[in-house]
C-alpha cells in the first residue's frame, strides 16, 4: 500500500513465458481545548419559600475530525503463460490462484485481492475529490537483456469491486488493508468509472513496439470524478479493479516469426494521481 500526496507510481511485474508507509499518527483533538474553568459553576440548590430550588452548571461536549489521504493498494503480477514458438498471436493473462477454467472464483477472497489493484480515498470533500489511475509497461527482457518483440499489452476487461472492511475503519485498518472485495452489484452516482467494464479495450505499448509513441506510452484505465460542473463526487472509500478472468489482459507479439524463445519479464507502473477527470 502507498499513501499519496499528488501522484506516485507503484511498480509490478508482468511475466511472459516464466512464472513467476509511512504510518499516520492520530492528532490529539483540540475540540475541548481552551476551556475556562470559570465556565464550570459549582453552586448549591437553595430552596425558596415555595420549596423550589435549583442549581446549574456548564460543561462542554466536543468531537474532532482529522483529514484522510489517498492510497494505492496492491501489486498484481501478470503471468501470460508459456507458448510454443510462432504458434500464437495472442497471449492471455492467467490469473494467480485460478481454477481449472483459468478464472479466479470470487469467493476466493485472497486470490481476488492478489489479482487486484485498488484505490482508497479517505480525503474530506474540502481537501480533495476525484483521482485517475494510469498504467505503463517497459520492454519484455530476458536475464541477458534481450528484448522480446511485443507489440502491445491490451487491458480487455476488469471486474469492479468494492472494499468491505472486516474490522472497524481506523488508521490500522486503512494502512494494513484490512478489507476484502465484493463485486459491485449496484452502480450509484458515487461509484468510480470502470473504464474496462463496458467493452472498452485500452492498449499500452512497450518502448520497442513499432506502435509506440510518446503519446501512448501511458493510458488511464480508471477514474473518479471530482464533483465539478454539477457532477457527483466519485470514488470515496475503497474500490478495486480485479483481473480475475483468463484473458482480462492480453499480450500481442509483433508477429509470429519474430518471437524469440526464452523467458522474459517487464515492469508495469501504476500511477495514481489526484488530478481528476471532470
Amino acid at each position: 500500500m502507498r499513501k499519496f500526496a499528488q501522484a506516485v507510481a507503484l511498480g509490478t511485474v508482468a511475466y511472459s513465458a516464466i512464472m513467476s508507509v509511512s504510518p499516520v499518527h492520530a492528532d490529539t483533538s483540540a475540540a475541548l481545548s481552551g476551556i475556562d474553568p470559570s465556565n464550570i459553576i459549582n453552586s448549591a440548590a437553595t430552596p425558596d419559600l415555595n420549596d423550589d430550588g435549583s442549581a446549574s452548571g456548564q460543561s462542554l461536549a466536543g468531537i474532532g475530525f482529522k483529514d484522510g489521504s489517498l492510497y494505492l493498494y496492491g501489486s498484481p503480477n501478470f503471468y501470460f503463460g508459456t507458448h510454443l514458438w510462432s504458434a500464437d498471436l495472442t497471449w492471455d493473462l492467467l490469473p494467480s490462484g485460478a481454477n481449472s477454467s483459468g478464472n479466479v472464483e470470487q469467493k476466493n477472497t485472497n486470490a481476488v485481492k492478489t489479482n487486484s489493484i485498488a484505490v482508497g480515498d479517505f480525503r474530506s470533500h474540502q481537501t480533495g475529490n476525484g483521482w485517475t489511475l494510469s498504467v505503463s509497461v517497459t520492454d519484455f527482457k530476458s536475464h541477458s537483456n534481450e528484448v522480446e518483440p511485443v507489440r502491445s499489452m491490451l487491458f480487455h476487461h476488469a471486474t469492479l469491486m468494492e472494499g468491505k472492511f472486516y474490522t472497524p475503519i481506523n488508521d490500522d485498518a486503512i494502512l494494513n488493508s484490512k478489507f476484502n472485495f465484493e463485486p459491485v452489484s449496484n452502480i450509484s452516482s458515487s461509484t468510480p468509472n470502470n473504464n474496462l467494464g463496458d467493452g472498452v479495450e485500452i492498449p499500452i505499448y512497450p518502448p520497442s513496439s513499432p506502435d509506440f509513441s510518446n503519446n501512448n506510452n501511458e493510458a488511464v484505465i480508471w477514474s473518479a470524478k471530482n464533483g465539478n460542473n454539477g457532477q457527483p463526487v466519485q470514488g470515496k472509500n475503497v474500490w478495486g479493479l480485479s483481473f480475475i478472468t483468463k484473458g482480462d489482459v492480453q499480450l500481442f507479439p509483433v508477429d509470429r516469426t519474430s518471437q524469440i524463445p526464452g523467458d522474459y519479464n517487464a515492469k508495469i507502473t501504476w500511477t495514481l494521481s489526484t488530478a481528476a477527470i471532470t
